[in-house]
């Protein structure tokens, strides 16, 4: 995602205006809340890449290690795919 993709994604949130502005002061605020909105998005995507990703397993596993545990809520450690490549 490039920064005017942030920036436009910060106008739908209502956080910047990207219309034209005034005069030179306000321009200047504008400039650091859209440098600010970059900076925080910046930190978001790093903040994804560290994060753990859930492990792929066989459908047989993920069924054997879910099995009686449907009520449980929250992030997912493991996931399975079925059909998957390797049974095709």
């Amino acid at each position: 995602m490039n920064r005017n993709e942030i920036l436009k994604l910060a106008e739908k949130a209502e956080l910047i205006s990207l219309g034209p502005t005034k005069n030179v002061w306000q321009k200047k605020v504008e400039e650091e809340i859209q440098d600010q909105c970059f900076h925080f998005a910046e930190l978001l995507f790093a903040h994804w890449d560290n994060e753990t990703k859930p492990a792929k397993v066989s459908p047989l596993e993920f069924v054997t290690i879910t099995m009686e545990k449907e009520h449980l809520i929250g992030r997912p450690i493991i996931w399975a795919e079925w059909p998957n490549k390797e049974q095709a």
